[in-house]
């Protein structure tokens, strides 16, 4: 099992199984750079531009720092776990994920929509204080 359904089972939380877990956990090491601050050149030259991502999974040997720990609770609660979110958001975090999981670990055009369409918002907001009213919050519209 994937470090992400693994963090989320021992959470008490119920993974979603519907995407293949390479692509989900290259999709969440990505969300997971974005709210550390990381830049899209700093994805690019983590992944090697143009590299198709194969094996292993990039959150395997994640420390427990506590930075580290603060994202991954953020990027959780961001995709719909631990506290429960209106309806409308539900429903576009659904489509987000439906839409960019699907193929991401190998989908170089979608890494780079990902990357370019994040706001500052998705690293600068206190993870206490967000609101989970609009995924356009975070990410433009694409």
């Amino acid at each position: 099992m994937s470090f992400f359904r693994d963090y989320l089972q021992n959470q008490g939380q119920q993974p979603d199984y519907q995407f293949a877990e390479i692509d989900e956990s290259w999709f969440v090491f990505a969300l997971l750079l974005l709210r550390l601050g990381f830049s899209p050149d700093m994805w690019n030259l983590l992944t090697g531009r143009g590299k198709r991502f194969r094996g292993d999974d990039p959150l395997a040997n994640s420390g427990a720092n506590p930075e580290f720990q603060s994202a991954l609770l953020f990027v959780s609660k961001f995709l719909c776990f631990f506290v429960p979110k209106p309806q409308r958001y539900q429903q576009q975090i659904s489509s987000f994920k439906e839409y960019f999981i699907p193929g991401f670990a190998s989908d170089q055009q979608k890494q780079e929509l990902l990357i370019q369409s994040a706001l500052p918002s998705f690293s600068s907001t206190p993870s206490e204080i967000a609101t989970w009213r609009s995924v356009t919050e975070y990410f433009k519209p694409v």
